[in-house]
């Protein structure tokens, strides 16, 4: 493992901290403002060329002048823009402007620059490009003069691109240094390269520190101008410190492209003195980055911005040219070892990598191809743009079959050491521990060791094979295969079409060529058990049609089958012991379950049926004199037929929701008139259980959709619970309170209070919390199973926040009636 020096730890720590305040640029990018119009300069004059608001644009129509801002006088057509990025969307801006030589005024509202996320995304994903290979290229050679200067040179690229114009506040010094560092990193990132071309392959000048001196104080000269009269000209607002400010961003300008055009020279003439042929070749790969990277923006963007005060093409799509420049020095690492730099790689992340990049050449194509051809706007018709976008595809078809014959042909010679894959795979294969993980890496093993276009493992099931895992070309799904058949199969040899292998011999099949051609492939390798019974089959299709498998390429194949083979038959094995454990475990907790229910019902059923009885036994004989007695008697036994009663419902209801047929009646109700009933129905058992009950109530609630009678006995079920979990202090509130569409009803308890382990199974059947407390309240555990189907049958949610001996609170929220 490689050991870093502290200067090198504080460099990495450096690099993460760019990248965290570069990531922290990226709302304010989207938060960017700007004129609800876009303007041209026609002989010193600032003239509206198109409207791209109408509601927000204050009456201006195309070809007004546009004098003043904000009643300050307007001459620089740039002043637009800067002043707009130190206001909000949405800000209200005075514009005087004249229309036919006479002036006028009006109020325009500033829009969104940006009417998606799309350039922030393009400009994430390019930034973070750069900042990782930056990174990598250090953490490489992290005591190498020349990597370090590379390192800072791709860093700063890519604070460049991160630190894009967004939104200014000029109040915050962190929105105003953000913008500093991107006036900084613009002009350092090329003096970094600059001074990085002077010294690979080799070093130009002699006097280095002089050089550096040279490029590096310019570089400071021209930052420390531009920071301060930006400083200046973001704090006063004012049109004349702005000008003087973009006078300093020209320089800054002009000054980068001078060192661009320095970076190219001092390029092509390192290749034109190169000595050595593999100099030329990793040199070949820096130009043609920056010829289709860095070189493009320079002159799409910053050349015609200095010229002609406009950009030829949008700035996201030159943002998106600068990819190339990674991906070409990526390269360079991997096939020419640019600064001694190895890098272990396989095939499959090349793969990833090249279709990432052909991805993004097609986008821009599709994008820049429809902006050509309709201007600006892009028309309505998609069957113009469907056409193009295939076209597009149909040309970088080739190219990607050609990009991936390149990397088989040049990174991954088909060479294999046999021994050495032996036990890798016996390795590999051992650690894996369910048939999924198999099937996944039985088709890694092979895209990774064989040239293959086309690679799948299917497993038999009675009468039919059923595809588990399949990388490359479709392949089909399930394929009809009867005992018969698959009897005839089910031999240690290989099945293969005459035109798939380029030898011959005893163990090789060729007279299942149909089979082979209704399954679509041309290689297949059955995967037998000892009892020689089909388990399944590993297919293959060779890299091409002029390609086929030598002797060696269908040894692997057989020995990961074998090897795939020896696996499946122990991990089915394993399944089965742990299907029957667990079935018999289930069984066993059924078993549990149906005892408990039933003599918790039984309980439940029993207490206030001998309190009914017991009481209208005691007024049947008359033993009751007493009028008040009387009616107390008589309250008790309806509250105790009401507590009956609402046991009955809960399995009753509960019984309905298993098998499906649970119905409810929604019609408009008050949620007023559902709480006070439910209140009342549960009156008796507070009283009885010796519980006080706090209403908090608005007068007035809107009307809900719903079922009140389920609704009341979601309510009654939670006070239940309330009354039968406070042991000692049975202080229960019941608050109903309402926002805009929602009303939330909360029931709370001082109560005995809920693990916080067991919170999220409550609302299971038959889920009881395992201590000692909650075991003597009894129950049989169906309340809030009923109680969450009815709040979702409602559209609503039920949560529950509870600690262990402070009590616990339900909240129900229902949405009101639209």
């Amino acid at each position: 493992m490689r050991r870093f020096s502290p200067l090198a730890v504080l460099t990495i720590l450096l690099d993460i901290l760019v990248l965290l305040v570069c990531l922290s640029h990226l709302p304010s990018v989207q938060d960017r403002a700007r004129v609800p119009f876009e303007i041209r300069e026609d002989q010193n004059r600032i003239v509206v060329s198109n409207i791209l608001d109408d509601g927000a644009a204050g009456g201006m129509r195309i070809d007004d002048e546009i004098t003043e801002w904000n009643s300050q006088p307007l001459t620089v057509s740039e002043f637009l823009e800067f002043a707009a990025d130190l206001r909000p969307i949405g800000s209200s801006i005075a514009i005087g402007f004249k229309r036919d030589g006479r002036a006028s005024s009006g109020i325009i509202t500033l829009v969104p620059y940006y009417s998606s996320i799309r350039f922030p995304l393009i400009t994430a994903f390019v930034g973070l490009a750069f900042w990782c290979i930056g990174v990598f290229v250090f953490a490489s050679r992290p005591h190498d003069r020349v990597a370090n200067v590379l390192h800072w040179s791709i860093v700063l690229m890519s604070a460049t691109v991160f630190l894009t114009q967004g939104t200014i506040d000029s109040d915050s010094w962190y929105s105003l240094l953000r913008r500093s560092l991107l006036l900084a990193v613009y002009p350092l990132s090329a003096a970094a390269f600059l001074s990085f071309s002077t010294l690979f392959p080799r070093q130009k000048l002699e006097r280095v520190r002089l050089k550096g001196g040279v490029i590096f104080g310019s570089c400071a000269l021209v930052i420390a101008m531009a920071v301060s009269l930006f400083w200046r000209a973001a704090s006063s607002g004012q049109h004349e410190d702005f000008e003087r400010f973009q006078w300093s961003y020209d320089i800054l300008h002009w000054f980068l492209l001078i060192i661009g055009i320095a970076v190219v020279i001092s390029v092509l003439h390192s290749y034109q003195t190169a000595s050595l042929k593999e100099e030329r070749k990793k040199l070949q790969w820096i130009l043609w980055g920056l010829g289709a990277g860095p070189t493009p923006f320079l002159f799409l963007i910053i050349l015609p911005n200095l010229l002609f005060s406009f950009d030829p093409i949008p700035e996201e799509y030159a943002t998106i040219f600068l990819i190339v420049f990674p991906f070409s020095l990526a390269i360079s690492f991997l096939k020419y070892r640019i600064l001694d730099i190895g890098v272990l790689i396989n095939r499959s992340i090349v793969y990833v990598v090249l279709t990432l990049f052909l991805g993004v050449v097609f986008f821009v194509a599709v994008l820049l191809g429809v902006s050509a051809i309709q201007g600006s706007r892009i028309s309505d018709d998609y069957l113009f743009i469907v056409a193009l976008s295939l076209v597009v595809a149909i040309l970088l078809n080739p190219l990607r079959h050609r990009l991936q014959r390149f990397v088989d042909e040049t990174l991954f010679p088909a060479t294999a050491n046999y021994r050495k894959t032996v036990n890798e795979i016996a390795t590999e294969f051992h650690k894996l521990l369910t048939i999924d993980e198999l099937y996944k890496r039985v088709i890694s093993l092979v895209m990774s060791k064989i040239p293959v276009a086309t690679v799948g493992v299917y497993s038999y099931e009675p009468e039919y094979l059923q595809l588990q895992q399949t990388a490359g070309s479709t392949l089909i799904a399930r394929f009809a295969l009867s005992r018969e058949h698959a009897k005839e199969v089910s031999f240690p040899v290989v099945y293969a079409t005459p035109a798939a292998v380029s030898f011959r011999r005893p163990d090789l099949d060729l007279t299942k060529v149909n089979v082979l051609e209704r399954l679509g492939i041309s290689v297949c390798i059955p995967l037998l058990n000892e009892s020689r019974d089909l388990l399944g089959m590993l297919v293959a299709d060779p890299r091409s049609d002029t390609k086929r498998f030598d002797e060696g390429e269908v040894d692997l194949l057989i020995l990961i089958g074998h090897q795939a083979e020896e696996m499946l038959a122990r991990l089915r094995l394993q399944e089965r012991m742990i299907l029957e454990r667990e079935g018999k475990r289930q069984a066993e907790e059924l078993n549990q379950l149906k005892s408990y229910f039933v003599s918790s019902v039984s309980h439940e059923l029993r207490t206030p049926l001998t309190s009914i009885r017991m009481f209208a036994d005691t007024l049947k004989e008359g033993r009751v004199k007493k009028p008040s007695q009387h009616r107390e008697y008589l309250n008790i036994i309806v509250g105790e037929s009401e507590r009956l009663t609402r046991l009955i419902n809960n399995i009753l209801d509960f019984s309905r929701i298993e098998r499906g047929i649970k119905e409810y009646r929604f019609t408009d109700c008050n949620i007023l008139d559902v709480v006070r009933k439910s209140v009342d129905a549960m009156r008796y058992q507070i009283e009885m259980e010796g519980g006080r009950l706090r209403l908090k109530i608005p007068k007035r609630l809107p009307i809900i959709h719903g079922d009140s009678d389920a609704l009341q006995e979601v309510i009654m079920n939670l006070l239940s619970n309330a009354i039968k979990y406070s042991t000692t202090r049975k202080d229960i509130e019941l608050t109903v309170t309402t926002k805009t569409g929602v009303i939330t009803i909360a029931v709370g308890d001082k109560g005995i209070g809920i693990p916080q382990e067991d919170i999220p199974h409550i609302f299971e059947q038959f889920f009881r919390v395992k201590d000692n407390r909650s075991r003597q309240v009894g129950g049989a555990g169906l309340g809030l199973a009923v109680v969450k189907h009815i709040v979702e049958a409602h559209g609503g949610e039920i949560s529950v926040q509870s600690k262990i001996g402070k009590g616990t609170t339900f909240r129900v929220q229902l949405p009101t009636r639209k």
